[in-house]
């Protein structure tokens, strides 16, 4: 399509606009218009700048594989589990197919590079916890989505790390990639109806706590009184880890139920074409 001049300046004014809300919804559409858009504005674009960097990454995209050609080629890690964070910022791609994942990365990065002077290898766990909860929450302002319809940028990373807020798995999410960086040995619990996380040390003791909650900490029983309100009979497994693959699954059916809400009947079909391909040969055991 050819595109008039004043639709190209816009274009070129709003790809660089800091407004993440903006700048993510401009690099969308001029993903869908295609390639021919997609070269108009990068050869209109002054060179070295923001907006011609943006278009030459966005025409880097366009030549991807499909997505659900990159759902089967996600990352395989030990024991034949994903990559979260490579799968969650992949999954992305379904609303932001221009998404720019590295930027992204930079930002959990540069978190953890904060957090690494703060955090010494033989800290108490409850210190380390206390040291995340105070930086994630109370710092950076994290905090969980509540009290308003739940859409489906509560479950997309990367809208999560924009917006400073989310479900209950993607605060948690939060908590492992930057866990991830400085290894430390926070895993996920995906018990019925909400998602925690918990700290193991190497000779097996385990600190439950709730991210999406200011980070309290829970006991066992805590939790199984929580359930209860639910009708949901408690049982130890249920704070069993979560795999990674159980994680995205996961986010994918709480991305289903919004699309759903929506009355998006596509993107909940992608989806469930995603889900099968991701389960065809590890299928969930949890």
């Amino acid at each position: 399509m050819n595109l008039g001049r004043k639709q190209v300046r816009a274009i070129l004014s709003l790809l660089a606009d800091p407004d993440a809300d903006i700048a993510d919804i401009v690099r969308s559409k001029l993903f869908t218009m295609g390639e021919p858009a997609v070269r108009e504005v990068l050869d209109a674009a002054p060179v070295g700048s923001p907006a011609q960097r943006e278009a030459g990454r966005i025409l880097l995209c366009l030549k991807e594989p499909p997505l659900e050609s990159q759902f089967r080629n996600l990352q395989k890690r030990a024991g034949g589990d994903v990559d979260l964070e490579t799968a969650s910022f992949t999954l992305a791609r379904l609303e932001y197919p221009a998404l720019d994942v590295q930027r992204y990365r930079n930002r959990l990065n540069k978190m953890a590079e904060d957090l690494a002077p703060a955090i010494a290898p033989d800290d108490h766990p409850l210190r380390i916890i206390q040291t995340l909860n105070q930086y994630i929450l109370d710092l950076q302002g994290f905090r969980g989505q509540k009290n308003v319809p739940v859409g489906p940028a509560a479950s997309y990373m990367n809208r999560v790390l924009d917006r400073k807020t989310g479900l209950p798995i993607s605060i948690s999410a939060l908590y492992i990639f930057l866990a991830r960086r400085l290894d430390l040995p926070i895993l996920g619990v995906g018990m019925p109806v909400h998602f925690i996380v918990k700290y193991k040390t190497k000779d097996g003791m385990e600190f439950l706590f709730d991210p999406y909650n200011k980070g309290q900490l829970l006991t066992a029983n805590e939790c199984a009184e929580y359930l209860s309100r639910f009708d949901v009979a408690f049982d130890p497994s249920m704070l069993c880890r979560s795999s990674d693959r159980h994680m995205l699954t996961r986010m994918m059916f709480n991305l289903c139920a919004a699309y759903r809400n929506q009355k998006d009947a596509r993107k909940v079909d992608v989806l469930q074409r995603l889900v099968r391909i991701l389960l065809k040969r590890h299928p969930l055991q949890e």
